[in-house]
């Protein structure tokens, strides 16, 4: 699991919420990606939100 997933988890309490920021719900906290915690380059472009990934 890469560090900032992590802090991510640690940082929004996703442990006690039981699911993603997509709605997915999971049983173990290694269940979880990256890419379910964050906002995806394409989407970032598409609102204006910069060129990367956005926390």
């Amino acid at each position: 699991m890469r560090e900032i997933t992590k802090e991510m988890i640690a940082i929004y309490n996703i442990k006690k919420l039981k699911y993603d920021f997509m709605g997915y719900t999971f049983k173990r906290i290694d269940d979880l990606s990256f890419h379910h915690l964050i906002v995806p380059h394409k989407d970032c472009k598409k609102y204006g939100l910069g060129d990367g990934y956005l926390i």
